[in-house]
């Protein structure tokens, strides 16, 4: 991390170092540009996966749920019964791989409201190796 006090904010990703230039060097505020970069970042990505993962998806007959990100506590993501497809901000900061497991988990609740038998065979039908990578996502962030 490198901050410059500068005329107007910029947050650049180089050579593996964040660049932040801003107005002011407070800690807050240097935290709301880095979550505002996160988040722009992470709207994009996002809706590109959800769009690969709906591909393989879009055959049970259901409307395609609307992405919300937000910064969640204790999950990784949720789908409302009204098809709003809600995913955890630090999910940006994971491999692709436990992206993809967390939207095709909440994918599946389009057709099984719960975690019973049923859910768990569709999620091994569409995602067989659904399992490593929910086990990737638990040692990334643990």
């Amino acid at each position: 991390l490198k901050i410059l006090i500068a005329d107007r904010d910029q947050v650049l990703l180089k050579s593996g170092y964040f660049h932040i230039q801003c107005v002011r060097q407070d800690p807050t505020y240097i935290s709301k540009l880095m979550e505002a970069w996160y988040r722009r970042r992470a709207f994009v990505y996002f809706t590109n996966l959800l769009d690969d993962c709906w591909n393989d998806f879009s055959k049970i007959g259901y409307a395609k749920p609307h992405l919300k990100i937000r910064q969640l506590k204790t999950r990784w993501g949720s789908l409302s019964i009204r098809g709003q497809l809600t995913l955890n901000l630090d999910l940006i900061k994971t491999p692709r791989e436990c992206i993809e497991y967390v939207i095709m988990h909440e994918l599946c609740h389009l057709k099984h409201h719960n975690h019973g038998k049923e859910f768990y065979k569709l999620l091994t039908r569409v995602m067989p190796n659904w399992l490593d990578r929910k086990r990737k996502l638990e040692m990334v962030l643990a």
